[in-house]
């Protein structure tokens, strides 16, 4: 697996936590941050990416299979693509993403993460499984530990950044920014900062 990735991860971590901005919803209210997931609630694409200012880093999960090369063109003519990571959860829409997006960095999709993280588990090296620039994960799945330093030593290794969703308590970020994750997915971005910079200044982080 390369270690370029055509968008700049090493910063990740400022990025993904630091999304704290006025989003508006389909029923006129608005929040400070808000994870896309409830398709009832969440608005439109083109919404999102004109109000979010051009310096936030924005995470897109395509869920509907058949628009990816739509998806693509949309995020491409925005041209906010430098920060920017996109994917989905199942590899075959991972893959028509990849494709009609190349220079965007993907994070890996069901299969994938499963290859990567068995494989790690059982000591292999890393086999032939698809390559993309991140493992963005729960911090276990298909009864396995994500959230162990093997996990990030090999996706690291391999010049993967390791997010993790959804963190909304405080000694769980913590742990896992000790741990060297990169960055996490979280309904509360103010209660991550609040981490780091107790943490920065504690002189346990740089």
């Amino acid at each position: 697996m390369s270690t370029t990735t055509p968008t700049d991860l090493v910063a990740v971590r400022e990025r993904v936590v630091g999304i704290h901005q006025t989003v508006p919803l389909l029923d006129g209210s608005t929040r400070p941050y808000i994870n896309f997931d409830n398709a009832a609630s969440t608005p439109a694409l083109q919404e999102v990416l004109d109000t979010l200012p051009a310096e936030t880093f924005i995470s897109v999960e395509v869920k509907q299979s058949g628009i990816e090369r739509q998806v693509a063109d949309q995020l491409r003519a925005s041209g906010r693509l430098a920060r920017m990571i996109v994917g989905a959860e199942f590899d075959s829409m991972a893959t028509r993403i990849k494709d009609a997006l190349p220079e965007v960095a993907g994070y890996l999709p069901t299969g994938a993460a499963k290859c990567f993280a068995l494989s790690t588990k059982a000591g292999w090296s890393y086999p032939a499984c698809p390559v993309y620039e991140a493992f963005a994960s729960p911090l276990s799945g298909a009864g396995l530990a994500l959230d162990t330093r093997g996990i990030l030593d090999a996706a690291h290794a391999e010049g993967m950044a390791v997010i993790y969703w959804t963190i909304d308590d405080e000694p769980t970020m913590e742990r896992l920014f000790l741990l060297g994750a990169d960055g996490i997915y979280s309904d509360y971005p103010d209660r991550a900062r609040a981490v780091l910079d107790r943490l920065r200044a504690a002189g346990a982080m740089p």
